[in-house]
C-alpha cells in the first residue's frame, strides 16, 4: 500500500476540501464531561466528601494546592445546597457548577433554533472569559501562597 492511500484510509487525520469540522463536538464534550461530573457530585454524600484520600498528585507530594484542588468537594456541596461550605472548598466550584447547567441548556437550544454551535476559542478568548481565566489562576496562586507560608 502506497502512503498516499494508507493516509487517505484514515479517516479524522485531516479535513477534506470542501468539509468543515464540527464545532459542535468541542462545546458538547465538555459539557458532557461536566455535567458527567455534577451527576457524579449529586451521587456522592455529603457526610463522606471530606473523608476521602487526597487524589491530586501535586497536593499529595507538595502539599500545595492545584488550581483545581477542591473543586470535587465544592461539586458535592453545590449539588447538595450547602453554598458556604462550596465557596469554602473552592470558590469557582459553584460557578462551574452554573456555566455547566447553563451551558446543557443552551446547546440544546441553539441546535433547536439551528443556530451556529457555540465555538469554544471565542468563549475562551472573549474578554470576559479571559477575565474568568485570569481570575481563577490568581485565585490558585493565592492559595498556593498561603498553604505555603
Amino acid at each position: 500500500m502506497t502512503a498516499d492511500r494508507a493516509r487517505s484510509t484514515r479517516r479524522n487525520d485531516v479535513v477534506r476540501p470542501g468539509r468543515r469540522r464540527s464545532r459542535t463536538s468541542e462545546a458538547a464534550l465538555l459539557t458532557g464531561i461536566g455535567l458527567a461530573a455534577v451527576v457524579a457530585a449529586a451521587c456522592f454524600p455529603v457526610a463522606e466528601v471530606e473523608h476521602g484520600p487526597v487524589l491530586c498528585p501535586i497536593r499529595r507530594f507538595t502539599g500545595i494546592p492545584c488550581p483545581g484542588c477542591g473543586l470535587t468537594r465544592s461539586f458535592v456541596y453545590t449539588v447538595h445546597g450547602h453554598f458556604g461550605d462550596a465557596f469554602s472548598a473552592h470558590a469557582f466550584g459553584p460557578v462551574l457548577v452554573a456555566l455547566i447547567l447553563g451551558a446543557c441548556i443552551l446547546l440544546p437550544l441553539r441546535a433547536v433554533r439551528h443556530r451556529p454551535p457555540i465555538r469554544m476559542n471565542r468563549v475562551v478568548t472573549h474578554p470576559v472569559g479571559l477575565l474568568f481565566i485570569a481570575s481563577w489562576l490568581g485565585y490558585a496562586v493565592v492559595r498556593m501562597i498561603a498553604a505555603a507560608g
